[in-house]
This record gives C-alpha cells, sequence and structure tokens, in this order.
C-alpha cells in the first residue's frame, strides 16, 4: 500500500525491462527521502528494490542482465577485431589473391 506523501505511484509500469509490482519504502539518501520501488527483471531474476528516480530517469532499466548481454556482445566483436584475427584474415586473403585455397 502506498501511504507516503509526496510519493509518485509507480505500480504497474514498465521502465525497460523492469515491472514495478509495489511500493517498497522511503531510504534517506543524502539529505534527501527517495521511494525505492520492488521491480521484476524481464530475465527472470529474483525481485529487486530499485529508487523511483533511477527509474524514471532511465538509469536503471533492468537488474543487470543488459549490462551482461553488452559485455558479452563487447567481447565477441573485440575478438573479431583483435590484431591476431584480423592478421590471420589478411594471410588468408593473400593465400585466395594468389590462387591458394585452404
Amino acid at each position: 500500500m502506498l501511504d507516503a506523501p509526496n510519493v509518485k505511484d509507480e505500480r504497474f509500469k514498465t521502465y525497460g525491462r523492469l515491472y514495478v509490482i509495489e511500493f517498497a519504502e522511503l531510504r534517506s539518501v543524502g539529505k534527501h527521502r527517495k521511494a525505492f520501488w520492488i521491480c521484476q527483471c524481464a530475465c527472470g531474476s529474483p525481485l529487486k528494490a530499485v529508487c523511483g528516480e533511477a527509474l524514471r530517469s532511465g538509469n536503471t532499466v533492468s537488474c543487470g542482465c543488459v549490462s551482461r548481454i553488452r559485455a558479452a556482445e563487447n567481447i565477441l566483436v573485440n575478438r573479431e577485431n583483435s590484431p591476431a584475427v584480423i592478421k590471420g584474415r589478411s594471410a588468408a586473403n593473400k593465400e585466395n589473391q594468389n590462387g591458394k585455397t585452404s
């Protein structure tokens, strides 16, 4: 139940991959009190309390799964563009141009 004054009701809204289920609590963050909400991520991870301000600003869009996916994609891209792979590709291209096939 939302019984905190001056708190925007975020229940049943979706922000990125997070679906807001219910109000969690007001927490002191520095000099301010901020509303935290219980959210469920689309990936199925356990429920997580997230600051409403972070949801609305777009700073928090998932439980962390999006960061892990992007990191894995970057590893694959960087592996493809590594000097060893590029060197191997250029050597294979030279062989193909000279009529050699592997």
